[in-house]
């Protein structure tokens, strides 16, 4: 009896000792470590954390309802389109049936498709693959791999297992037969594609997953500029950020509490040479401004920017009831400001000399509380 307590007493503390060890390996806030191996519990944080959340987002193998991770990215993210693929067609329809139920469902679209037979006809700024890759052939992953981030305009997020399990087949778990493992992601292979390992988790199951990041564009911190993927030097400013800094671009907002790169109020100007600037980026900002304000805007725009620079702007449409807006704007305000539409719906003695912009993209969206537009517009001179 004695032996046995002592067994169990031994047990007890093993369990204790092992416990205290994983937990010593967790990554805690505000402390930065070499090798970030965590409990899974702690996955969901960190992976919102890394990932960008506005703009575009595409997620290949999103999977079906019982599958949280697209819930909560989509959740706390503020993307205006958000793309979901998955090979099973059991995901996508309770997918569809889900973003129907949604007030905001017309930013939701699913493909029903391979992921090695996805043809896109548009770029992301947010591309995510969870536990894709592995149940692909390595040179079918590879070829995706490549296929997926020269559609990738901001950052591409891949999660995949440390271990392959040549007897997985969650054929009678999820009634889906594409679960089979087929090859084996590891660090080197990623490395050699430019990704970096952003942290690893352990399952309860006893085997690990890495996830890792790619990046477009570094912001250099001596000049501020990025650089394209060819390598040439390119300029490109985030006006507003927030607590959304991207990177690859000068992130400028007035209140220094978001740590910007600069802090700037841009109505007093911006510290850059004319035509030098080649793209700037506005995103939830402009109906902030009131009306000679944004004409105002829109001229220190237009002379910052190179010929063909590009103005990204991001604005809800219409009334919108948020007591911080000033102003409230569809398409055909900015027409009315470029010129863009007909003659008479510009004024010269309210709207000054035309400032030549013109649209190259336009796009509406919605999101739980508005309607959006974006649009895109191309300086002429």
């Amino acid at each position: 009896m004695n032996k046995n307590n002592k067994l169990l007493r031994l047990k007890r503390a093993s369990v204790r000792a092992l416990n205290d060890a994983i937990k010593s390996l967790i990554l805690l806030p505000g402390i930065k470590q070499k090798n970030k191996i965590i409990h899974r519990s702690k996955r969901v944080p960190l992976l919102i954390k890394n990932i960008k959340r506005c703009g575009t987002l595409l997620d290949v193998g999103c999977g079906g309802i019982e599958h949280t991770t697209f819930d909560l990215v989509c959740a706390t993210g503020n993307y205006h389109l958000i793309v979901g693929v998955d090979a099973h067609k059991r995901n996508i329809d309770e997918r569809k049936i889900w973003a129907a139920s949604r007030r905001d469902n017309s930013r939701y679209r699913f493909i029903n498709t391979k992921a090695q037979d996805l043809r896109l006809d548009q770029t992301f700024d947010v591309i995510f693959l969870s536990h894709v890759l592995e149940h692909l052939t390595l040179n079918e992953s590879k070829k995706l791999i490549d296929y997926l981030w020269k559609s990738c305009s901001e950052q591409m997020i891949i999660e995949t297992p440390d271990q392959f399990e040549s007897g997985r087949n969650a054929v009678n778990e999820y009634k889906n037969p594409y679960q089979k493992h087929k090859c084996l992601i590891d660090q080197k292979l990623m490395s050699g594609k430019g990704f970096k390992k952003i942290f690893t988790y352990f399952q309860e199951s006893g085997y690990s997953n890495s996830v890792y990041k790619r990046d477009r564009g570094i912001v250099s911190d001596s000049s501020m500029t990025a650089k394209k993927p060819d390598g040439r030097s390119m300029k490109k400013i985030n006006i507003g950020c927030g607590p959304y800094k991207l990177d690859g671009y000068i992130n400028i907002d007035k209140n220094s509490i978001w740590k910007p790169d600069k802090v700037l109020d841009v109505r007093e100007g911006l510290t850059y040479p004319n035509n030098s600037v080649d793209e700037i980026r506005a995103w939830h900002f402009i109906e902030h401004l009131d009306k000679d304000e944004i004409i105002s805007f829109l001229a220190l725009c237009y002379k910052k920017l190179k010929k063909r620079g590009k103005l990204d702007l991001l604005f809800p449409v219409g009334i919108t009831y948020d007591l911080d807006h000033k102003s409230f704007l569809d398409k055909r305000s900015f027409d009315q400001v470029t010129g863009s539409g007909s003659e008479d719906s510009r004024d010269e003695y309210c709207f000054g000399p035309r400032i030549a912009f013109r649209i190259i993209s336009e796009e509406r969206s919605r999101n739980k509380f508005c309607k959006m537009l974006r649009l895109i517009l191309e300086v002429k001179k």
